[in-house]
C-alpha cells in the first residue's frame, strides 16, 4: 500500500450533534482527539439511499464525506467501493480550500496524491 492508510477511529463528535467538522488539524475542544489524515468514522445520520456516510480526514486537514456531492457541476456522487477502511473512491477528490487544498485519490484504503 502506498500513501496514507485509512483507519477507523472513534467518532469525534457524539451522535446527534448537528455540528459538522470542516477543518481539522488540532485537538477538538472538549474531546481530546487529535485526528491525523486518514482517520475515518461513521456518521449514520448522514447516510443516503444505499450509501453509508464515512467521514475521512484529508491530508490538508479537511473532512470529506462519502455522501458529499462533487462541488463542480454536475454535482454527482463519487463511486465508493470496498469495505471500510479498504475503500476506493472514483473519481479523484479535489479539495480547493483557500487555506490549502488537496487533490488525490482514495485507493484500496489509502490517500494518494494526484
Amino acid at each position: 500500500m502506498t500513501g496514507i492508510p485509512l483507519r477507523i477511529v472513534d467518532r469525534p463528535t457524539p451522535p446527534g450533534d448537528k455540528s459538522r467538522l470542516i477543518r481539522l488539524g488540532r485537538v477538538f475542544p472538549g474531546t481530546g482527539y487529535l485526528l491525523d489524515p486518514g482517520s475515518m468514522w461513521r456518521e449514520p445520520e448522514l447516510d443516503e439511499d444505499d450509501r453509508e456516510c464515512w467521514a475521512i480526514v484529508l491530508p490538508n486537514g479537511r473532512v470529506w464525506r462519502t455522501t458529499d456531492p462533487a462541488s463542480d457541476p454536475p454535482h454527482e456522487m463519487w463511486d465508493v467501493t470496498g469495505e471500510p477502511p479498504a475503500i476506493t473512491v472514483h473519481p479523484s477528490i479535489n479539495d480547493s480550500s483557500p487555506r490549502g487544498g488537496w487533490h488525490g485519490w482514495i485507493r484500496a484504503g489509502a490517500l494518494e496524491p494526484a
